[in-house]
């Protein structure tokens, strides 16, 4: 017993002492082992080698048994079991695997819709009525027709919107349409008029373009880069995590105070020492 009044804690394993097990006998010096030496003792382990519920596993004790009746004909030997699935099973019937493969292109990604995303306004009706447009009613063998020029605005955007992908300051060019894949170039232009309606076309959309200071087809605007430093621009993504700094303040508010007040008694006692 300590002073304490409490049992000391055992600092090895105690043992059952069975007055039936014959007693160790050493008969020389050098077969007693060493104290420091590592203490081997018998561990208790299932025939596998594994977990006592791992060796329950129904597969395995089909492998044990089919192990210990090795005699017997009806032994049933584990075997992987697979089901053979057909194609038919996976998709429904109507399904119909398309021929073609799907491409990308990674130039141009912005265009690949066939869609048209533009729609004609007030002022583009009152301007082709002033160049003399024909309409969709009366077709006229190479004539641009007005779905023509949603078409030809829609791919001026599209492309526009490719090259600046931060801002829209540079335009698309004449040159850029003209070798756009998705231009079809030779069902539209096939005479000098229509030469001619398409730089006017063109023209039309710079002028419209650079009095609306703005795209003519809305897009989701981006997140300004981390690296503008411009305090007037908002939507900027956070960097680091904001952590509130409210306690770590109050701690060092109290931790100078406390430093205050022992330079100042400590003056105290020294000037009255002196």
């Amino acid at each position: 017993m300590t002073s304490h009044g409490i049992a000391p804690r055992h600092k090895f394993r105690s043992m059952n002492i069975n007055p039936n097990n014959k007693l160790l006998v050493f008969n020389n010096k050098n077969s007693i082992p060493d104290e420091g030496g590592e203490i081997q003792r018998d561990v208790q382990k299932s025939g596998l080698g594994m977990e006592p519920e791992e060796e329950k596993e129904k597969h395995i004790q089909n492998a044990l048994n089919a192990l210990n009746n090795k005699s017997r004909e009806s032994v049933e030997i584990p075997v992987p079991r697979y089901f053979p699935l057909k194609e038919e099973d996976l998709y429904p019937k109507q399904f119909g695997q398309s021929p073609f493969y799907y491409r990308v292109n990674e130039k141009l990604p912005g265009i690949m819709s066939d869609e048209i995303e533009y729609t004609l306004d007030a002022d583009d009706f009152i301007w082709m009525d002033k160049q003399g447009f024909i309409s969709g009613l009366s077709k006229e063998e190479g004539a641009i027709m007005e779905d023509n020029v949603e078409m030809i605005i829609d791919i001026l955007e599209k492309i526009t919107a490719q090259k600046n992908e931060d801002n829209d300051s540079t335009l698309c060019t004449l040159e850029e349409l003209n070798k756009c894949y998705k231009f079809p170039r030779e069902k539209i232009v096939k005479s000098k008029e229509d030469e001619i309606m398409l730089r006017n076309i063109f023209k039309h959309w710079v002028e419209k373009r650079q009095r609306r200071k703005n795209a003519l087809i809305r897009r989701f605007q981006r997140p300004t880069p981390a690296e503008n430093k411009d305090i007037s621009l908002c939507f900027r993504p956070r960097m680091h995590r904001q952590g509130g700094r409210r306690q770590a303040k109050k701690n060092d508010y109290h931790s100078t105070m406390f430093r205050y007040f022992i330079f100042r008694t400590f003056f105290l006692i020294f000037k009255i020492l002196i």
